[in-house]
């Protein structure tokens, strides 16, 4: 996923974010980051599988390795990048997969999409730090 020169890469691009289990990735995924994609002019969609998301259980979630492969399949012969990205870096919070990723694309403005499961059960007490490090855009 990432470039030879990961810690360094000067690439001006704004990228959106789709973080989550993908458990299954589906075509609903797909078609609201490419829609997105086009309303918010954004270079690349990178989407997070998160390995084990914190606000699941593990009962009801595929192997990564199962939902890897799902996403790949219905992200195909898009601009839809999927990364393992939270397994490489051993991050299991948005916030802190973020923040590592500015570090490493410091020129990328990165924005966050979600899904609206997620959002019913973000609690808001922690939205300040991700707040912080993440640039709001809307649709």
């Amino acid at each position: 996923m990432f470039p030879p020169t990961v810690w360094g890469d000067r690439r001006r691009m704004r990228i959106g974010l789709l973080g989550g289990s993908f458990n299954p990735a589906h075509k609903g995924h797909r078609y609201i980051s490419l829609e997105a994609k086009r309303a918010l002019r954004l270079t690349q969609i990178w989407w997070i599988v998160s390995p084990q998301n914190p606000l699941k259980s593990c009962d009801e979630t595929m192997p990564v390795t199962r939902r890897l492969k799902i996403a790949r399949e219905i992200s195909k012969d898009t601009s839809i990048k999927v990364t393992s990205v939270e397994g490489d870096l051993n991050t299991q919070y948005t916030w802190k997969t973020i923040s590592t990723l500015k570090v490493r694309f410091p020129n990328a403005q990165f924005v966050w999409l979600m899904g609206a499961d997620i959002y019913r059960k973000l609690h808001f007490g922690s939205v300040g730090r991700f707040c912080f490090v993440v640039s709001y855009s809307g649709i």
